[in-house]
């Protein structure tokens, strides 16, 4: 890790990465990368990978490896719903939106992301809510990316909570505290980075999920 963060570039880190023997993105994402900067071009990438690799090591067919399954494909629809959201706001053309979306969830299968890809945002967004069964708070298209994540990120949590109580032997409980140290992360991260760029209170408290 010293040996990562001492290099120059993120590119000369990737090579790095490389060497050592570890998965690295393909030459078309380094390539949309080198072209724009953006990070998040490389930290899709990851996640894909991450997601791809945890379900195909979730193996058996018990009852607690089918619950933990079933909760990692709700939470690969949650990652897509944010991008596909955040994407079609950005106005990204759907059939490169694609490109961005991770095989395996359980209730947006990739015909149905597909199918949403092509829809206008406002309609997109409710769609989604639709196939959720969860009306997201309310949360509208002219709020913005940021806080549809937000209120997606509010129902995994409550979807894993409802399951750590539905099988409290099972290893969702210890997701679900998982998550919420997750957050709890992330509050001090988003309060730093607020403080910093010098947003108000009442800002910060928007960008929290409580």
């Amino acid at each position: 890790m010293e040996k990562l963060a001492a290099e120059e570039s993120t590119e000369l880190a990737i090579n790095l990465l490389e060497q050592k023997g570890f998965v690295v993105p393909p030459s078309d994402v380094m390539e949309r990368f080198a072209n724009s900067r953006d990070l998040s071009e490389i930290e899709d990438f990851y996640d894909r990978e991450y997601y791809i690799t945890l379900l195909a090591a979730i193996k058996g067919e018990s009852k607690p490896m089918k619950i933990y399954r079933l909760f990692i494909r709700k939470e690969i629809d949650v990652v897509n719903a944010k991008n596909l959201m955040k994407l079609k706001l950005e106005g990204m053309k759907p059939e490169k939106i694609m490109n961005y979306m991770i095989r395996g969830g359980a209730i947006l299968p990739m015909e149905a992301l597909n199918d949403i890809s092509w829809m206008r945002a406002e309609d997109a967004l409710e769609e989604i809510k639709l196939r959720l069964k969860d009306e997201l708070r309310g949360v509208s298209t002219d709020k913005g990316a940021h806080r549809i994540a937000i209120e997606l990120d509010r129902f995994l949590m409550r979807t894993s909570e409802k399951l750590s109580h539905t099988y409290p032997l099972s290893v969702l409980p210890v997701i679900d505290f998982i998550i919420r140290k997750k957050k709890e992360v992330d509050f001090i991260r988003i309060i730093v980075k607020g403080k910093d760029n010098g947003l108000s209170e009442g800002m910060i408290k928007e960008l929290l999920v409580l």
